[in-house]
């Protein structure tokens, strides 16, 4: 049985963001297959949504969260979720190699 997955506005603008960065340094075909591996991984994680492991981040709220690379060629970037008995909710997506304790803290697009 799958979790329905529940996207967070702060997700729908960092894969937003994203998406827009594959579009001005790539091209339309990149940012579309990064939309796709995206919801390729969601979809995923609703089926298995134990299998990211739980992040050791120390800030009381990002201790719940789990972690899983994106799949495919863009697994540099992580998706941050937590899940209940009845949804899986994507809280965040990052590149992996930023300051993510803190990223993660931050609203959408704070540099």
């Amino acid at each position: 049985m799958s979790l329905p997955v529940r996207i967070a506005s702060e997700f729908h603008q960092d894969a937003a963001r994203q998406i827009q960065w594959y579009l001005r340094h790539a091209d339309a075909q990149i940012a579309g297959n990064y939309a796709d591996a995206v919801d390729a991984t969601l979809e995923f994680l609703g089926r298995f949504p134990e299998l990211g492991p739980r992040c050791r981040f120390q800030h009381p709220e990002l201790r719940e969260l789990r972690q899983f690379r994106v799949e495919g060629s863009f697994d540099r970037h992580q998706i941050f979720y937590c899940a209940t008995a009845s949804e899986l909710i994507a809280v965040r997506t990052l590149h992996g190699m930023r300051d993510l304790p803190r990223r993660l803290l931050d609203p959408p697009g704070a540099e």
